[in-house]
């Protein structure tokens, strides 16, 4: 195969994360609330930028990975990361264009904007990686057409918020990112997703034309593709029957008026979906692994649910029933998963290697559960609360697993603490601005121990590690 698509599809990643950090909109004249532009992040959007980045790395992941080891091209989702980056630049866009329309109304003043030369250099990043991804010549699956379909109606209008007169896309909610991932991989959940966008957004709005366009979408892709889930009737039955059960919770009120499809909600599901998955399919992952994920992210919800609680904000039946169906969920796979066999060589270098990745995950989440004294969460708080900060508890969760197999997967425990690495630069660089806290200089002195032992033990160096005799207990 050329490598002048692999070399265009990274330098597009590449190019299109450096444009998140310039202006998208510029505005006529400074405004106090708002500046002088809105960047790509979309802080003053609906942060669709930091789920457009994540697609932006899984694509320099996926073709650094191909032209580092041209075998692995095959296996590699080179061609639909490049259309996710392709539309992640258009979402960025028309989000940054909302953003626009959203300042203008609560400024109540003349102020105008134009695209700013980051959407350029962000959109032309885009189509660079379209022309990458075609090249690639893949043929396209029988659910394209209404894939593309969906993603241009989830950058309609889904809902209006009469009194100001604000349309919100469908971006304004977490989950459109995963139905925009799900009608490209898994079309049959992307209805699922399409269903917590709206049932968020009918929370004090009221829904217009775009949501009803893009459900009906998402209803037409589970339909075309009930051919692959009648293929998965192998999933188990009591673990697809919790999963159900949990996701079901999310579209009811989980405190106050606010329905559980939050970014943690949302992330709880697709771990919960992923769940189902790995009981028909075999996945990179382990059900373990994913358990252990979907069981954070669930506590972590829990922590902050009871921590605010003001008047008519209590934690709802639909919370409660949800908790439980998330413990019914962890408790089944793990009973399904008494039969795996801890490893029983290199204890110490194992243990120091997956604690180090369990210290990752407890900085990047213990500040958000309120049970931090004095000061200490905003001394740690540092992981964005974004698809960004989900990618990286996530990753080192898989990292922790991935060192704690009976043999360790040496390409994994390279490459994910430089993945690890690259989220925490994103943030670095986007924080640049401001005075950085303890919980950024853990995260970055974990991520590289993990990366000098991953490096070692991808080079073999590790195979004869030894705790020495004289910190040795078992000798006292």
């Amino acid at each position: 195969m050329r490598r002048w698509p692999l070399l265009l599809l990274l330098s597009s990643g590449l190019t299109f994360l450096a444009s998140l950090y310039l202006p998208w909109q510029v505005a006529s004249r400074s405004t106090p609330l708002f500046g002088s532009s809105i960047e790509g992040w979309g802080e003053y959007g609906y942060d669709f930028g930091f789920a457009a980045a994540v697609f932006a790395l899984g694509l320099v992941a996926a073709a650094g990975g191909a032209i580092a080891r041209p075998a692995l091209i095959s296996r590699l989702p080179l061609a639909g990361c490049g259309v996710l980056v392709a539309y992640g630049a258009v979402a960025v866009a028309v989000d940054t264009w909302y953003a626009r329309g959203y300042a203008r109304r609560a400024l109540d003043a003349p102020v105008r904007y134009h695209l700013g030369y980051g959407a350029y250099l962000g959109i032309a990043a885009g189509a660079a990686a379209l022309l990458g991804a075609v090249s690639l010549r893949r043929r396209p699956p029988l659910t394209a057409a209404p894939a593309v379909a969906l993603w241009i109606a989830l950058a309609l209008p889904w809902a209006r918020f009469a009194p100001l007169h604000v349309s919100f896309p469908a971006y304004a909610v977490d989950a459109a990112a995963v139905a925009i991932v799900a009608a490209l991989w898994l079309p049959a959940a992307a209805l699922l997703f399409c269903g917590g966008v709206a049932v968020a957004l009918a929370v004090g709005t009221d829904l217009v034309y775009g949501a009803w366009i893009g459900l009906g979408l998402g209803a037409l892709l589970a339909a075309l593709s009930a051919r692959e889930v009648v293929r998965a009737r192998n999933a188990d039955p009591i673990v697809v029957l919790a999963a159900a059960a949990f996701v079901a919770t999310l579209y009811f009120h989980w405190q106050g008026a606010f329905v559980g499809w939050t970014l943690l909600g949302t992330t709880a599901a697709v771990l919960a979906v992923t769940l189902v998955v790995a009981t028909a399919v075999r996945l990179p992952v382990s059900a373990l692994e994913v358990a252990v994920a979907f069981a954070l992210i669930v506590a972590t919800q829990g922590f902050e649910s009871t921590a605010f609680t003001p008047r008519g904000y209590g934690v709802r039946i639909a919370a409660k029933l949800g908790f439980a169906f998330a413990a019914a969920l962890v408790g089944i796979v793990l009973l399904r998963s008494r039969a795996l066999r801890p490893p029983r060589d290199r204890i110490a270098l194992r243990a120091v290697a997956a604690g180090a990745a369990v210290a990752y995950v407890v900085v990047s989440l213990a500040p958000t559960w309120h049970v931090l004294p004095g000061g200490w969460a905003s001394t740690l708080l540092f992981v964005p609360r974004s698809w960004l900060g989900v990618a990286a508890v996530l990753l080192a969760i898989r990292l922790a697993g991935a060192w704690l197999r009976p043999t360790v997967e040496a390409d994994w425990v390279c490459v994910l603490p430089l993945a690890l690495l690259s989220l925490i630069a994103l943030e670095l660089v986007r924080r640049r601005e401001y005075e950085l806290n303890w919980g950024a200089g853990l995260l970055v002195a974990v991520s590289l121990l993990l990366a000098l032992l991953g490096w070692l033990e991808r080079r073999g160096r590790l195979d004869r590690f030894r705790v020495p005799e004289i910190l040795r207990v078992d000798r006292v």
